[in-house]
């Protein structure tokens, strides 16, 4: 009962009498091997009676209509085993749609390879571009599943921006071309973009060579900068860094802690994510942290200072406004998360110090500082964060909070925003 049991085809159907005579794929064009959806959309189906019944929040019997991928599994096993993801992976744990907990992450784009191109598919599954040698083809797969009408021409903005993405997967790289995994090795204060303090990468089997790579930083790497050795140590970025995946952070039980400090103007990208784990802290100097995906910032991890933090950002550890008191704060162009361990410390100072352009889904703590020289008037309320909408609250109690004086503030949540006022 309490075994999650999943049953999916590897591949599409056949070419030949099976599918000829049969119509083994449905109508879809394309069969195995292929990158058409005969190739590659194949059944899925979960079982697993503890947890998915009439009485779940995920019924039994029903359908999932969002496009999954097999790359989603591993994420999801990590998930459902109290685990975290490998860094850097393709896949999206679907472990809060099957189990009704916590919020459930969702996939922009998935990439397809096969032996007559490869293929896009945005994320809500509507449409899919396919890149061959002779031509880029866009498919409206709602209305157009077997993929009979090249709608290229009605949606030029659309396929320039698939095509754009796919190509920015590295699907054109020669044949042998893989993402390598480096480590941080630098002493306290070193420069991320010297390459002697990042760890050579080799990959071998029984006498053979298949790839190596070393320098500086680029966009293929996954990449770590952890303490594991002792005390405090720093690294700073001091020019732009690309990677496929970064992760910043120390050790928790020894204390040992690691800092990134990222100087003005410049930019830190993880294209897949940016995680920032335990005993882990990435300083902005009015900077910027960028990413397709999300910025991950897991407990007892912590982002401060100033800046742009540039994806959906998930909070369990804690963000804080930190820097000159007449600088803006955070502006976070995608959706802002904080989980009930998460801790938000902003700044008063006349102007909101968290502008979060997308959604903001509250919880955790809330706490702030005055600018020097700011004063408050009692009966007057300063908003402290924006975003399109608020859902839920701060986990203050009384939706109070007191600061070291003893002053006791009124937390306020309106449709769009959030502000404290002198109680």
């Amino acid at each position: 009962d309490n075994t999650l049991v999943i049953f999916q085809s590897d591949n599409g159907g056949p070419k030949g009498k099976s599918n000829d005579e049969l119509d083994a794929n449905g109508g879809l064009s394309g069969v195995k091997g292929k990158i058409q959806e005969g190739g590659i959309r194949v059944p899925l189906v979960m079982r697993w009676p503890a947890q998915i019944n009439s009485n779940s929040k995920l019924k039994s019997g029903s359908n999932y209509d969002k496009v999954v991928d097999v790359t989603d599994l591993l994420p999801t096993f990590c998930e459902l085993a109290g685990e975290e993801s490998p860094l850097g992976i393709d896949g999206v744990s679907i472990a809060p749609t099957l189990t009704g907990q916590r919020h459930q992450r969702q996939r922009s784009f998935i990439i397809h390879e096969a032996s007559n191109g490869k293929s896009i598919i945005r994320g809500n599954g509507k449409f899919k571009l396919i890149k061959t040698k002779k031509s880029v083809e866009l498919y409206d797969l709602k209305a157009d599943p077997s993929e009979a009408n090249n709608v290229a021409k009605e949606f030029p903005k659309i396929k320039q921006e698939l095509q754009q993405l796919l190509l920015g997967e590295r699907v054109d790289e020669p044949k042998g071309f893989a993402n390598t995994y480096h480590d941080w090795t630098g002493k306290d204060d070193g420069l991320t973009s010297n390459s002697a303090n990042w760890s050579n990468y080799e990959y071998s089997n029984a006498g053979v060579t298949y790839t190596t790579d070393s320098g500086a930083p680029q966009l293929s790497w996954v990449a770590r900068i952890t303490n594991s050795s002792g005390g405090q140590s720093m690294a700073k970025v001091e020019k732009d860094l690309e990677f496929l995946a970064l992760e910043v952070g120390g050790n928790l039980e020894k204390r040992f802690s690691q800092n990134l400090s990222v100087a003005p103007g410049v930019s830190v990208t993880g294209r897949n994510e940016i995680r920032i784990s335990q005993h882990g802290t990435i300083n902005l100097k009015q900077a910027k942290l960028k990413s397709l995906r999300w910025i991950d910032v897991q407990e007892n991890g912590k982002i401060s200072g100033t800046g742009t933090l540039g994806a959906h950002v998930y909070n369990r550890g804690s963000i804080a406004i930190e820097g000159n008191d007449t600088e803006p704060g955070f502006k976070v162009p995608k959706d802002f998360y904080q989980y009930s361990t998460g801790q938000l410390h902003l700044k008063v100072n006349g102007s909101p110090t968290l502008a979060i352009i997308g959604k903001a889904v509250l919880g955790g703590k809330l706490s702030f500082d005055i600018a020097k020289g700011f004063e408050i008037e009692k009966g007057k309320s300063y908003t402290l964060l924006t975003a399109d909408r608020v859902f839920r609250n701060f986990s203050n109690e009384n939706n109070e909070i007191t600061t070291k004086d003893g002053k006791r503030f009124k937390i306020t949540y309106g449709k769009k925003s959030v502000s404290i006022s002198l109680m």
